[in-house]
C-alpha cells in the first residue's frame, strides 16, 4: 500500500478520533451538569425538609395528639426521608456516571495522541521517502549528464 494511502487513512482516524474526544468532552459536562443539578436538587429539598419537619412538629405540639395523629405525623416525616434517601441515591448514581465518563474521555484522549503520533510518524517518514527520491533523481541526472559529456569523446 502507498505510503500516501496509509497517510489517507490515519487522516481520517485522526478525524474520528478528534470527533470521539469531542463528543466524549461534550458528554463529561453533561454529566456534570447533571451532577451538580442533583446536588443542588438534594440541597434544596433538604432544606425545605428540615422546615416542613419542623412545621409538622409544631402542629402537633400543643395538640391533645391521638395515637392515629401521631401515626399520621410519623409517616409524613418517613417520606421526608424516603424522598431525601432517593435523591442522595441520584447523586451517588451521578458520582458513578461522572467517573465512567471521566474515564471514557481520558480514553479517547489517549486515542486521539495515539492517533496524532502515528499520523506525524508518517508523514515524517513520507518526507523522508520524498527527500531520498529527489536525490536518487538528482543523482541520476547528473550521472546521465556525465554519460553524455563522456560519449563526445575528447574533442580537438
Amino acid at each position: 500500500m502507498p505510503l500516501t494511502a496509509l497517510i489517507s487513512i490515519k487522516r481520517r482516524r485522526l478525524q474520528r478520533a478528534e470527533r470521539e474526544a469531542c463528543n466524549q468532552q461534550a458528554h463529561l459536562q453533561a454529566v456534570q451538569a447533571d451532577k451538580e443539578q442533583s446536588v443542588e436538587a438534594h440541597l434544596a429539598y433538604r432544606r425545605w425538609s428540615v422546615e416542613e419537619e419542623q412545621r409538622l412538629f409544631d402542629a402537633q405540639v400543643g395538640r391533645l395528639t391521638n395515637l392515629h395523629a401521631l401515626e399520621h405525623w410519623r409517616r409524613q416525616v418517613g417520606l421526608l426521608g424516603e424522598r431525601e434517601a432517593s435523591l442522595r441515591e441520584r447523586i451517588v448514581a451521578c458520582e458513578c456516571a461522572l467517573a465512567r465518563q471521566h474515564t471514557a474521555c481520558q480514553q479517547a484522549q489517549a486515542k486521539l495522541a495515539q492517533a496524532r503520533q502515528q499520523l506525524d510518524n508518517l508523514n515524517q517518514l513520507h518526507e523522508q521517502a520524498s527527500r531520498q527520491a529527489a536525490q536518487r533523481a538528482e543523482h541520476s541526472q547528473e550521472l546521465e549528464v556525465e554519460e553524455r559529456h563522456g560519449q563526445g569523446g575528447p574533442q580537438c
